[in-house]
């Protein structure tokens, strides 16, 4: 198996044209017994490996580059890995793909979602080598820190791009923290329906902020529904994102999003039920037995 061509040109599809098994690859995301992966596609699972990302890294020397700009000396964390696949990334996509049976039928017809389910599932793959104490940094940033954060979407198009992912899935990665056009614009055309640009793009950077304002991290609380929604709001009444997009998720968190924290907490809660109501019952049969 070659890594190379002869014009130079980084290419290592062949190491992902087969399919990693599953289980094996599940076992390098740290902690699998504690973890929860129901949410997780995995499909994703031969390219988020520690095998798949070593080999990414080591045919792309501008991965390297990068990081030696920041003087930092790759390490693959399967923390953050871990942490990754049993939150942020799947919760982003069920945001995304649950998003799109919300948007007007024009603007419906513009969306990718094979594109959109790889980019939500990918997008943050480089974080995995970004240091653990800015990722979970439990203040605010500096400056130098928030260079390098800044710099995670590059690098994760510079793992991927070597790998079998198509070119539209690749350039959401790229192109996810963004700025997109302001849709405030005295054209009135370009205010209908029909011209929200970049669909795709809105519906991947959308579903990832509001996914990150809900979650909860070492460093934040999660962040209610009501005002994450407020947050994005602000962003789409700032013209970053497109008023039907925004109404999509809202109609999206109204029907179908599913709490992950309230959803953790119930079998404990439930738990606790069943003792308190067999701890009654027990108490029942002693009195009986006592008559």
């Amino acid at each position: 198996m070659g890594f190379g061509n002869s014009s130079g040109q980084v290419c290592v599809k062949d190491f992902f044209s087969s399919k990693i098994d599953n289980k094996s690859a599940l076992k390098c995301y740290g902690d699998v017994d504690n973890a929860d992966y129901s949410g997780f596609d995995t499909n994703f699972s031969k390219y988020l490996n520690e095998k798949s990302i070593s080999e990414m890294i080591r045919v792309n020397d501008e991965i390297s580059n990068v990081m030696k700009g920041f003087k930092i000396n790759i390490k693959i964390n399967m923390n953050i890995l871990n942490n990754l696949v049993s939150n942020h990334l799947p919760q982003t996509t069920n945001i995304a793909l649950g998003m799109i049976k919300y948007l007007p039928r024009e603007v419906k017809s513009q969306v990718n979602p094979n594109a959109l389910k790889n980019a939500t599932g990918l997008h943050d793959i480089a974080k995995v080598i970004i240091p653990e104490s800015i990722i979970n940094k439990p203040g605010r940033l500096n400056e130098d820190e928030l260079k390098i954060m800044r710099e995670h979407a590059r690098l994760s198009y510079e793992m991927l791009k070597t790998t079998d992912l198509d070119a539209d899935s690749l350039n959401l990665i790229k192109a996810h923290h963004q700025s997109h056009q302001d849709h405030h614009t005295s054209n009135p055309i370009l205010q209908s329906r029909e011209e929200v640009t970049n669909v795709n793009l809105q519906i991947l950077s959308m579903a990832d902020i509001y996914s990150a304002l809900r979650e909860r991290r070492s460093y934040k609380k999660e962040m209610s529904k009501e005002d994450a929604l407020a947050v994005i709001k602000k962003e789409t009444d700032a013209g970053k994102f497109h008023s039907c997009v925004y109404d999509a998720l809202v109609k999206y968190s109204e029907h179908d999003e599913v709490d992950p924290y309230t959803e953790r907490k119930t079998p404990k809660a439930w738990g606790l039920f069943k003792y308190i109501l067999n701890k009654g019952k027990t108490e029942h049969q002693k009195e009986k037995t006592a008559v």
